[in-house]
């Protein structure tokens, strides 16, 4: 039996012309769930789509959980094609740059 909910038909009541006095970016800046905790396992990357760019999730051994974009900044390798957890970084799988869940640079080799 399909139950219908109060707000099934949202789309049917009429648009507030309020709305486009407030100009919103494209992407709003806050906090987005993209992926459940229990699907990201430490030691893993995870590739990711979302808000018109291509993403990584990772955990590393210590827990921690860290999203970041997917390409490496060096010659554009995809992360979550090859790259690998070290520690709590991930690895570029072509020159082995590491990452923070910061997405910060901690480690470039032969610099």
């Amino acid at each position: 039996m399909l139950l219908r909910r109060s707000h099934d038909k949202l789309a049917d009541l009429p648009r507030d012309p309020r709305a486009d006095a407030y100009p919103m970016p494209p992407v709003p800046h806050g906090w987005y769930a993209v992926l459940r905790s229990g699907e990201l396992r430490p030691g893993k990357v995870v590739s990711l789509h979302y808000f018109g760019r291509a993403l990584i999730a990772f955990r590393g051994a210590d827990g921690q959980a860290g999203v970041r974009d997917a390409h490496c900044p060096h010659y554009g390798a995809h992360l979550g094609a090859g790259g690998k957890v070290v520690g709590g970084e991930v690895e570029c799988p072509f020159h082995g740059w590491r990452f923070g869940a910061d997405g910060r640079c901690t480690h470039a080799p032969f610099a």
